[in-house]
């Protein structure tokens, strides 16, 4: 069996078009996907302020969080408050604990 050759006939000119074409597709190709990643970012933001995702009722009105983590213990239905480093029971106004009612959430 014969291997056929083939010989391409480039000039430095026509490699640098190549290249330069190549660049410019690759470049559209990245814009488009970072187009997209900064639409679907916002979009996703949007819908998130709009519905308060993320929110609880440890946090004041508007969006701001109040840097809290809500915690329920599901047997007894005591709930709890953590910053992250450490936890404590929930307290009402009143000094009492907060119990939540329906403690299937």
């Amino acid at each position: 069996m014969n291997d056929k050759e083939i010989t391409l006939n480039l000039s430095e000119e026509s490699i640098q078009q190549l290249g330069s074409n190549l660049t410019k597709a690759a470049l559209k190709e990245i814009t488009r996907y970072l187009a997209a990643i900064l639409i679907g970012v916002t979009s996703y933001a949007g819908v998130k302020h709009v519905f308060q995702l993320g929110k609880d009722d440890t946090d004041p009105e508007g969006y701001q969080r109040s840097g809290l983590r809500l915690y329920t213990d599901h047997g007894t239905g005591i709930q709890y408050l953590s910053d992250g480093n450490s936890i404590t029971p929930r307290l009402k106004a009143t000094g009492e604990l907060c119990i939540k009612e329906d403690s299937d959430d």
